[in-house]
């Protein structure tokens, strides 16, 4: 979205300011633009080790793909309803957003001495700031068009808006003017304290994430593991059943069965699952953690080791992998491999 600034104020200076496109290329400004992003690129290049290669041709597929959710957005603008934590185009109805489209149309219309270069640097500012959140560079994952990205884009629909009659004529000195401010002012505060309740806590959130989003396996799974953590497991088997419904590679969600079928007792339904998972997710080390701890609990001690072993070559900081080999070092009878295990947990500042 930063990148785009620059690209914004040279559309700012062309259409408000009137500016000639070679006076503009002059300034050294601009230099200092290039400089910038070319700096914020480089350290991008060298903290990122392995981005995900998107080219243009993905990145204007998944652009057009999802440019429907312009109304999705400008439907909540205008009609701030059925909110939601994780909105999807496919769960989402884009009426409220044709609505709104025809009627800021129809107002602008028949709006008398309206400045269209504003407008069209309103439109513009609305558009350019949303098209970031439409990038998404893994499609086996359901796009999501979370409500606060319309923050930024919202302040260009302002200067749309500022160009219709009906705005120019409000005046806070008459009584009724004021009132209908004060009107729209706790309508939407009040739809802002109701929609708060969702984020009282994770269950909350997710719950409303399912509710709004049904067919986003993301949120079945989330609401999964809340359910878990409040010893729920039957909800949460359901839930991650309905996520991998959905999805059938979903990360993580095999995992997460193997841990209730472990607790519930099912250790031959837990291997399976964690096999599973490591299937389709071959680089997760919660995945091998816990299918070690399972072997563990199985009397497979050697097996056990290979897992936490291979925990710690995927994650050398994984705390619990460090403190059960040194556990099972010690039972082993080998002190040195034991104590190097035990000094790792030292050196993280935890107890032993």
């Amino acid at each position: 979205s930063a990148v785009l600034l620059p690209l914004l104020l040279i559309l700012y200076l062309c259409l408000i300011k009137k500016e000639r496109i070679i006076f503009i290329i002059r300034q050294r400004i601009i230099i200092g633009w290039l400089a910038v992003v070319g700096i914020w690129f480089l350290f991008r290049t060298l903290v990122l080790e392995n981005p995900i290669h998107y080219g243009l041709v993905e990145v204007g597929k998944t652009l057009c793909f999802n440019l429907p959710a312009v109304l999705l957005y400008l439907g909540k603008v205008f009609f701030p309803f059925n909110l939601s934590v994780l909105p999807t185009l496919q769960d989402s109805s884009l009426s409220y957003g044709l609505i709104s489209l025809v009627l800021l149309s129809t107002l602008l219309f028949f709006s008398k001495n309206k400045r269209y270069r504003l407008i069209i640097f309103g439109g513009l500012w609305f558009l350019l700031f949303l098209l970031p959140s439409f990038i998404h560079p893994n499609p086996a994952y359901v796009a999501n068009f979370i409500e606060h990205r319309v923050y930024l884009p919202l302040i260009g629909l302002f200067f749309v808006l500022g160009e219709i009659d009906f705005m120019k004529k409000i005046n806070f000195s008459k009584k009724s003017h004021l009132g209908l401010v004060i009107f729209f002012l706790a309508l939407l505060s009040l739809i802002t304290f109701r929609h708060l309740g969702n984020y009282k806590n994770g269950i909350s959130f997710w719950e409303n994430a399912v509710q709004t989003s049904p067919h986003h396996p993301l949120a079945h799974k989330n609401l999964g593991a809340m359910y878990y953590f409040d010893k729920r497991l039957e909800e949460a088997e359901r839930e991650y059943q309905k996520s991998l419904e959905l999805n059938a590679f979903e990360a993580m969600v095999h995992n997460n069965l193997g841990l209730i079928y472990s607790d519930e007792g099912k250790l031959d339904k837990a291997e399976e699952e964690y096999k599973k998972e490591l299937e389709i997710n071959p680089y997760y080390d919660k995945a091998y953690f816990n299918y070690g701890l399972l072997l563990y609990k199985e009397d497979k001690l050697d097996e056990a080791e290979k897992m936490w072993l291979k925990t710690l070559e995927i994650n050398p900081d994984h705390f619990g992998a460090h403190r059960n080999l040194a556990v099972y070092y010690y039972q082993k009878g080998d002190s040195e491999k034991a104590r190097h295990h035990q000094n790792e947990v030292l050196k993280k500042g935890t107890r032993f």
